[in-house]
């Protein structure tokens, strides 16, 4: 599975304010694909892309540059 969130990976910790993993997230979806024979290979997941981060051109360079290294 493939994902991106606007958060920072950081803040899918135990420590953090949202209190579990993208793994733990993902559990769901782990279960769905385990219900209907599909094979769950793993997740692909980067962090920070949000839209709120496209503030100048710089800014969206980087940007676009996580989504290139994720793709």
């Amino acid at each position: 599975m493939s994902l991106t969130t606007g958060a920072p990976e950081t803040m899918y910790s135990h420590e953090s304010n949202i209190g579990h993993t993208i793994e733990e997230l993902c559990y769901p979806i782990m279960a769905t694909c385990k219900l209907t024979g599909m094979e769950y290979a793993g997740t692909v997941y980067t962090g920070g892309v949000s839209y709120q981060t496209r503030t100048d051109e710089m800014a969206l360079a980087n940007m676009k540059e996580h989504v290139t290294q994720h793709a």
